[in-house]
């Protein structure tokens, strides 16, 4: 550093106090806002008083106003500053259970002691009741259903044997029922459940069914369903005057041919009377093949 002579050394003593002067406050203002700031995060969220840092003011920021000093906590100047408390809402209450559940009437009545009056040595008649709703949940539960069809015939001659026809079934010669078939395919088309889910939940139950025999079902519903599919097809997408089309391409099991994974496809046609509807659905048809 050159020498300097004269005023000049004076001059930087000053300079160089200033500095340092400006740089103590600087300092002091930086470990108050970094106290406060702790005090605010770690202490006790019922103290009053403690300031909140204007938004915007970066804590390495020079305090240009001093050292941050915290409100009073007197309570006669909280009570005259205060905000008048806001009205409660009132709550809408619950909503009402569904009327067309069936109920299930549990009726709780007193011990008959307690019915019977000791000052006047009659039977207390009922005046009222209190009536309190409980919503509870009747797991599924398989259920056998066995068609006997018995068959007559004449005690005398024994000719003439008659018997009622078995009543139409969704699979000929097989076991599940509608109310199963339904339940398989819309726990896997509309929940997106697995098949092996669906087994390990009917094996829960005690009825073992393979993923096969679950897969083979719902190909029988699929053409059980398939004369609708062409009626919706024919009337209501080809009429459409907007038909968007998608085709997926996955891995198909095909033990019938060799190799026995082979590429499929799973195509879905939507159609809708308006472009851009967001009143009506439209209508969505599912292929695979």
């Amino acid at each position: 550093m050159a020498a300097v002579s004269g005023a000049e050394p004076q001059a930087v003593l000053d300079e160089l106090s200033n500095e340092i002067d400006r740089l103590n406050r600087e300092n002091a203002a930086l470990r108050q806002r970094v106290q406060l700031l702790t005090h605010r995060l770690f202490g006790r969220r019922s103290e009053k008083g403690v300031p909140v840092i204007e938004q915007g003011v970066l804590p390495l920021e020079p305090a240009a106003a001093g050292p941050v000093q915290p409100e009073t906590t007197d309570e006669s100047q909280q009570d005259e500053t205060a905000e008048p408390a806001s009205p409660r809402r009132r709550h809408p209450g619950r909503r009402r259970l569904p009327a067309g559940l069936p109920r299930e009437r549990i009726d709780v009545v007193p011990p008959a002691s307690e019915r019977h009056c000791t000052n006047c040595d009659t039977a207390k008649m009922r005046i009222g009741a209190d009536i309190t709703e409980e919503l509870d949940y009747v797991p599924a539960s398989f259920v056998i259903r066995e068609y006997v069809r018995p068959k007559y015939a004449c005690g005398r001659c024994q000719q003439g044997v008659v018997q009622a026809v078995l009543p139409a079934r969704p699979i000929k010669k097989g076991r599940p029922g509608p109310g199963l078939l339904a339940h398989v395919v819309s726990s896997k088309y509309a929940d997106h459940l697995p098949l092996y889910r669906l087994e390990q939940i009917f094996e829960r139950h005690g009825v073992q069914v393979t993923r096969r025999t679950l897969s083979e079902w719902n190909g029988a519903v699929a053409d059980l369903l398939e004369p609708i599919v062409r009626v919706m097809h024919r009337e209501q997408v080809r009429q459409s005057p907007w038909i968007q089309c998608d085709d997926t391409t996955l891995d198909v099991q095909d033990p019938s041919r060799a190799p026995e994974i082979r590429t499929g496809h799973l195509g879905c046609i939507a159609a809708s009377w308006a472009r851009w509807s967001t009143t009506s659905p439209g209508h969505v048809i599912g292929t695979g093949r």
